[in-house]
């Protein structure tokens, strides 16, 4: 939503142009909605239907039945930074697109 409403803000500013030399948003993004709300809750909902059973089947092919707290913690520390990068990536580019 903050990302979102920065982009709106720099747009409207002139700060920020959507020029042929900006990242291009693929065919996907474009067919994405607009608002905030709805964005964050379907790509929220999109990331958590790929990459929840992709992780079950990466540790269930790599033989944990489980992890301690600390494993736990160390390995959503690892795959939320990127994660967040590329959401927060597909957001920009989505609210450029126009």
């Amino acid at each position: 939503m903050f990302t979102t409403s920065g982009v709106h803000q720099a747009l409207h500013r002139g700060q920020i142009k959507a020029t042929d030399g900006s990242p291009r948003a693929g065919r996907l993004l474009s067919h994405l909605p607009r608002q905030a709300w709805s964005l964050g809750l379907l790509l929220g909902l999109g990331i958590a239907c790929v990459l929840t059973p992709l992780t079950f089947g990466l540790f269930h092919a790599l033989g944990f039945s489980g992890l301690p707290f600390v494993g736990f913690a160390l390995f959503k520390a690892i795959y939320t930074g990127p994660l967040g990068f590329v959401v927060t990536r597909w957001v920009i580019l989505r609210q450029l697109l126009g």
